[in-house]
């Protein structure tokens, strides 16, 4: 068209007048082009067009509606057959097979479908969607492009509703053939919690340091933060009170004996009657709940809307106070879940070592209140030398 304008070209050559243009404003459009150019039309199937002459003009409107009409029709049939799949719970045809599913996307992969299965538990336990990334690079587990998996990739097969056996269809969602891969609470409590996590509200990111955020400095109070030096050749870990945070700067303690330390007592105390008794009751069945309602709720305006029953300003107010107290009821649920999924006593004596960082972490922060490190001597002081021990001292919540 540009070429058109600007006098480049001669003659357009098309097979049929269809393979122009399917649409009547852009015949329209063409016809003023061509009038300004002076330039030929031909097609193969349907001869010479003269858009200079009315009669010309006429026949190229007539067959343009022709073709619009059965661009419409063939889209319909399309749209109804789609529709009908969806309604069957059946997949659509093309396209590469989805993540845990073999190429008729009904029956399992049996590996990549265990993967997801795990996935989902992991996340429960708090531990980070990078961490379970890196542990699936380690395994081989890769997409069904060969290509690594990030966080956005994962976490959309995790929230779908295909692995809970649902098909998805214009917004409306059917009961599918295959087999779900996760049930349907799994799904709600893995959704809650990568909702949460997105707003902020629970760890994000892997984590580094066992005891950072419940390790206090006994000299000021601030928290103390975990960090890395070089000392003869080696990464040493430390907790160190930092001065550019608004504290005193001047305790730090080896990380690794401090850890060993807590660790210790946790274990020893969650082998106790006393501590089992004290940990607290998880009902998620009340923030799912809720959770359920909102949603109704949310959808009955959406359709509100769409009927013209409320108005667009309404419909953003009504949106905007649900999606607050879903944000809330997930963040809820996020945590009972969390605190649900963590490992049994009997498994967390047997394999402390082998449960992710994060989640030691948080079962630690369950039952510890702080870690207070105090200073070395009595000038205090960033320490240094042997470690002592009795610098270490536990609040415990129960």
């Amino acid at each position: 068209m540009d070429g058109l304008r600007r006098g480049h070209y001669d003659a357009v050559v098309a097979y049929a007048p269809d393979r122009l243009h399917r649409s009547p404003r852009e015949l329209e459009d063409f016809v003023d082009v061509i009038d300004l150019s002076g330039s030929q039309v031909a097609t193969v199937a349907a001869g010479d067009w003269d858009l200079t002459t009315a009669e010309g003009r006429f026949t190229a409107r007539l067959l343009g509606n022709v073709a619009r009409m059965e661009s419409e029709k063939k889209s319909d049939r399309i749209a109804r057959k789609h529709l009908e799949l969806a309604e069957a719970g059946r997949p659509s045809g093309g396209g590469r097979r989805p993540f845990g599913f073999e190429a008729d996307k009904v029956t399992h992969r049996s590996d990549e479908a265990d993967a997801i299965r795990d996935a989902a538990e992991r996340v429960l336990t708090g531990e980070s969607l990078r961490s379970i990334i890196s542990g699936w690079a380690e395994h081989g587990i890769s997409t069904v492009t060969g290509t690594p998996w990030s966080i956005t990739a994962l976490s959309q097969v995790l929230r779908s509703e295909r692995v809970i056996g649902r098909r998805q269809h214009r917004g409306a969602s059917y009961d599918a053939v295959w087999e779900p891969i996760i049930d349907a609470d799994t799904a709600v409590a893995v959704r809650a919690v990568l909702h949460a996590r997105g707003k902020g509200s629970i760890r994000r990111t892997s984590r580094s340091f066992l005891l950072s955020g419940i390790v206090t400095c006994g000299k000021c109070g601030h928290r103390m933060s975990g960090s890395t030096i070089k000392r003869k050749g080696k990464r040493i870990a430390r907790y160190s009170c930092k001065a550019d945070r608004g504290a005193c700067g001047g305790v730090g303690i080896v990380a690794a004996p401090v850890d060993e330390i807590v660790t210790g007592a946790v274990l020893a105390a969650l082998d106790t009657p006393a501590l089992a008794a004290a940990a607290p009751t998880v009902n998620p069945a009340a923030p799912q709940n809720e959770i359920a309602t909102l949603e109704a709720r949310l959808n009955d305006a959406a359709d509100m809307f769409a009927e013209g029953e409320i108005g667009r300003d309404e419909w953003v107010r009504v949106r905007d106070r649900i999606e607050a107290k879903l944000d809330a009821a997930s963040a809820a649920l996020a945590e009972v879940t969390v605190a649900a999924s963590m490992p049994a006593t009997a498994e967390l004596l047997a394999g402390w070592d082998d449960i992710d960082l994060d989640a030691r972490h948080r079962l630690i922060a369950q039952v510890i209140e702080s870690v207070n490190i105090e200073p070395v001597g009595r000038g205090g002081g960033p320490g240094g030398g042997r470690f002592d021990p009795d610098r270490v001292s536990l609040v415990w919540k129960a």
